[in-house]
């Protein structure tokens, strides 16, 4: 039987590497590094707000701006801090599972820093250049247009499953 009146049982701040299987133990570790800088209090939890300052003094904003914009996000769900098993759990819940349509969605939804119903050409070329591709204009006006059978150089997220689905053998 419960007791009654006793404490609220707090959530485990433990990282299981089981339950992140998308990160590696050294990429586990590396974040908690990242943390251990931006946690003030010693309490294992960050302002992310903080985190975006010094990632604008970076130019990560400017370099990468999909990391930066999903950090924005987080920052939005965790106005009052965020623990390293939260983020990590988060991160690889927003790059989601691409083997399934909720997945897929959701890494549309990431990549879709604009808020429209769409992944434009433009956006395309800044991803490309975020993960260091050298990958021409017409590539991928091509590869989208003709490959993937999208109008207008536009994706929209049923587009974007397909381009997605799509296999080459």
């Amino acid at each position: 039987m419960a007791k009654k009146g006793g404490a609220a049982k707090k959530p485990s701040t433990e990282i299981d590497p089981a339950k992140l299987p998308d990160f590696s133990a050294e990429e586990i570790e590396e974040v908690k590094e990242a943390f251990a800088i931006f946690d003030k209090s010693g309490k294992g939890i960050i302002n992310l707000q903080d985190m975006l300052t010094y990632l604008q003094g970076l130019r990560v904003n400017e370099k990468y701006f999909t990391i930066y914009s999903m950090i924005q996000k987080l920052a939005r769900e965790f106005p009052k801090g965020i623990s390293v098993k939260e983020f990590l759990e988060h991160v690889q819940w927003m790059f989601g599972d691409i083997e399934t349509g909720g997945g897929l969605t959701r890494l549309f939804e990431l990549l879709n820093t604009t808020g429209t119903p769409f992944l434009t050409i433009q956006r395309f070329e800044q991803l490309a250049k975020e993960i260091g591709e050298n990958v021409t204009r017409d590539d991928l006006v091509d590869l989208i247009e003709n490959y993937y059978e999208c109008p207008l150089d536009k994706v929209d997220v049923d587009s974007f499953y397909r381009m997605m689905s799509k296999r080459t053998f």
